[in-house]
């Protein structure tokens, strides 16, 4: 059942975030970008930064994006890929392996120029989709330990060289991923693998890097060769780990690390919205940000970023949502069981009437003295019975013959008449039909009016108001046996005895049995209600699993709901419950005043809770999903300004007169700055006091002219130290900002130091790291 909660919390975040995407002015990419995943340790980075643009970017479908592998090729049909033969090289081997089995394959040189020549003419046909399409920029993505990435200079150099033919300009940028937190077999491999790249990067970056070889092969076997003249291969080198500058390792770190690169990505090949350029707004420049972090300086200079944002916590929401809907569930179901006693005792068969008619249908109507008329009497004579009381006239008569006779067929073929009744099922059935089935009662008053204290004492009630009858009648009965007998003279006329005493018993005995027939039916009544008793103390126990059930969907949804509570930022997370809780009760009053109170049982919301839990728990829970997500979300409740719906939730508990102050507006902005700034620390952990150019960049993504954006450029202006920027976007989905740092080299970056260790001794045990020569290489010292 999570599971299902999980998903629907996790399906409306994601509609909501593609909702708000549209209403959000959509980015556009001045120029061609061509991202290019080098390893198999970079697959999952293929469909997270796809998914990432294709959802924000307006000309998404112009983005093209190629994958170098050894194992798994992306499934996306849309992205090419090539793959590099290394299967069962020994780890030793494997880097050296790599590059020089490329060079000797020459059917593979072949089909990669095929490859990335296919790539680039797929790139043209998307002029029109580009302001500009004079440039193209390449974002080259790798692990730092994946082995592949030996073949970055090869892969790099040959994709610009072809791209030169096409485009002035040319432009890539390596970023390196790095995971510090590494639970793969073969740690200290990876680590010394990720240094050697480390080393190779010292090379190919450097200023004087001269690189020619024959890379461009074409089908004839005719050979072109790829040079680089003294200069770097990349602008840029971004170092991106799972540890973040304070040396906290991050959740879902890569995932985050690449959507990173394509706000980065964005940021450099954007068009710039003038209406949001003044002096005050500091506009990215590629150019400067690269001389500022040094990258003149003898050493290869380095950087970094890290993104943070702040929206509404849709999943937190929609299961919040879920469960106060819920919850109002279960207080219609439980206000429906709060009836008057007549209507639920009519409704569980329990009234006088009902009751009545039941004997009525297993007993005679009436008493047929006939049958006993016919029974033997002694010879008694009008003398004998002068005087005596009706009750020793009977005896006198019959002795005790009346009594069995009217015993043997009549209160014993009752006994076998109620035994014969098919009373449980009857009384189920009604339930169901007239409470259970019905919206205005349902299963929780059916559960609440059978259970024990309720029924018990309906039960002695009835049976009190039965037997005061019973004794009204035994007393009549008494009265009867005591009347004397008394003849009158013409019945005791010879010729009148005859029919004067057959007139007698008749008279006698439908009195005395007449008044037993009437208790009987009673006594029967007593039996019938005595079994109603059974019978619902039953079904109260089968309801209660029901109920239990109902009570236990609740603990779960409540449980969701906290965890998912706990995942979100304190403070954009805080009120989530209670808020929704008012939103989602004025939303109930709308359906009650549109429909009527018990509209959660129309079948276009939740339908009969009694079937569905027959059916399946989870059965109800998809009902309630589907309520939610038709006629709860979609209201305009749900499409509010996110800083506006922040500033309402945060001051919810706030009532009038109380001690603490309403949250300003300003105070707000504080908080939320903080949780940018605190959320976008850049993702490498570096020896900061080794670090001699630290420069820094920060820029918001939002309404430049948002209350939001004035503040954060208004909050330390004249004391700052790094420089602060907008992307303009009208947008009401939340606010985002990319921290990029730079100015620190190799030697700065702890893992650099940790991986040094293993690379020392892969080397001294002759592993073959590199494929060239290894004095070429700089040194890195720690």
């Amino acid at each position: 059942m999570e599971d299902l909660i999980i998903k629907y919390a996790e399906e409306y975040a994601l509609s909501a975030d593609k909702s708000m995407n549209i209403e959000d002015e959509q980015r556009t990419a001045f120029n061609p970008a061509i991202f290019v995943f080098v390893g198999d340790k970079v697959y999952d980075a293929i469909s997270c930064i796809r998914q990432d643009i294709e959802g924000k970017w307006d000309n998404s479908s112009g983005v093209l994006y190629f994958h170098i592998y050894s194992e798994d090729k992306c499934r996306d049909e849309n992205t090419p890929g090539f793959k590099i033969q290394c299967s069962g090289v020994d780890h030793k081997e494997l880097r050296a392996h790599i590059s020089h089995s490329f060079y000797r394959d020459e059917k593979g040189l072949i089909e990669l120029n095929n490859v990335i020549r296919r790539l680039k003419n797929d790139l043209l046909q998307y002029g029109r989709m580009y302001s500009n399409f004079e440039k193209v920029n390449i974002s080259l993505i790798t692990r730092a330990d994946d082995p592949l990435n030996i073949l970055i200079p090869e892969i790099a150099l040959l994709l610009k060289a072809k791209l030169y033919e096409d485009f002035k300009i040319v432009s890539a940028d390596l970023y390196t991923l790095i995971l510090e937190r590494n639970h793969e077999d073969n740690f200290g491999y990876y680590s010394a693998a990720a240094m050697s790249f480390f080393r190779e990067i010292e090379y190919f970056q450097s200023k004087d890097y001269d690189f020619n070889a024959p890379l461009e092969v074409l089908e004839e076997g005719i050979e072109i060769n790829v040079s680089n003249n003294s200069t770097p291969i990349f602008d840029l080198v971004y170092l991106l780990s799972d540890k973040n500058e304070a040396g906290l390792i991050l959740e879902n770190a890569l995932r985050k690390n690449y959507e990173t690169i394509s706000y980065i990505s964005l940021l450099k090949n954007r068009s710039v919205d003038e209406s949001s350029y003044d002096a005050e707004n500091g506009i990215y420049n590629n150019n400067q940000f690269k001389n500022n972090i040094g990258i003149n300086s003898p050493r290869v200079s380095y950087a970094t970023a890290g993104l943070s944002k702040v929206k509404r916590p849709n999943s937190a929401i929609a299961i919040a949502v879920l469960y106060n809907f819920y919850r109002g569930l279960m207080e219609r179901l439980k206000d429906n069981g709060s009836c008057d006693d007549p209507v639920i005792m009519k409704a569980l068969g329990l009234d006088a009437d009902r009751i009545e008619a039941l004997v009525g249908d297993i007993a005679e109507d009436s008493f047929d003295v006939e049958d006993m008329m016919c029974l033997m009497t002694n010879k008694v004579s009008f003398a004998d019975l002068q005087g005596m009381s009706l009750g020793m006239a009977e005896k006198k008569l019959y002795n005790d013959v009346c009594s069995k006779f009217f015993q043997d067929n009549y209160e014993k073929q009752m006994e076998r008449n109620i035994e014969a009744l098919d009373l449980g099922n009857e009384v189920i059935r009604d339930i169901r039909e007239n409470i259970i089935n019905k919206p205005e009662l349902g299963i929780y008053c059916a559960y609440l009016w059978t259970k024990g204290n309720v029924i018990s004492n309906e039960i002695i009630e009835l049976n009190k108001s039965i037997q005061r009858d019973i004794n009204r009648l035994n007393k009549e009965l008494d009265a009867i046996y005591e009347e004397p007998v008394y003849f009158g003279p013409m019945q005791k006329i010879f010729f009148n005895q005859k029919s004067a005493m057959r007139n007698f018993k008749r008279s006698m005995l439908e009195r005395i049995y007449g008044h037993k027939l009437q208790i009987l039916k009673l006594r029967g009544q007593q039996c019938i209600v005595n079994k109603y008793e059974e019978i619902l103390l039953k079904l109260n126990s089968d309801l209660e699993k029901y109920i239990n059930r109902l009570l236990y969907i609740k603990s779960r949804i409540e449980k969701c709901l906290l965890n998912n509570v706990k995942q979100e930022d304190e403070y954009l997370g805080q009120n989530i419950e209670e808020y929704y809780e008012t939103v989602v009760k004025k939303i109930i009053e709308d359906f009650k005043a549109k429909y009527e109170d018990n509209f959660y049982f129309e079948e276009r919301f939740i339908g009969n809770i009694y079937e569905l839990l027959k059916r399946d728990d989870e059965i109800l829970m998809e009902k309630l999903i589907d309520s939610c997500n038709k006629y709860i979300l979609p209201t305009e409740y749900f499409n509010r300004n996110f800083e506006d719906e922040l500033h309402d939730r945060a001051n919810i508990n706030i009532k009038f007169n109380d001690e603490r102050d309403i949250l300003t507006k300003k105070e707000l902005f504080k908080k939320l700055y903080d949780i940018l700034e605190d959320n976008g620390k850049v993702n490498i952990y570096i020896l900061n006091f080794t670090t001699r150019h630290r420069y820094e960049e920060k820029y918001l993504f939002g309404n430049y002219n948002s209350d939001f954006i004035r503040y954060a450029f208004e909050l330390d202006h004249g004391s700052r130290t790094y420089k602060l920027g907008c992307i303009h976007e009208r947008r009401t989905s939340g606010i985002e900002k990319l921290n990029l740092m730079g100015g620190f080299t190799i030697e700065d970056v702890i893992y650099g130091k940790n991986a040094m260790k293993y690379y020392e001794i892969f080397m001294k045990k002759g592993y073959r790291l590199h494929a060239i020569d290894e004095d070429k290489l700089p040194h890195i010292e720690y």
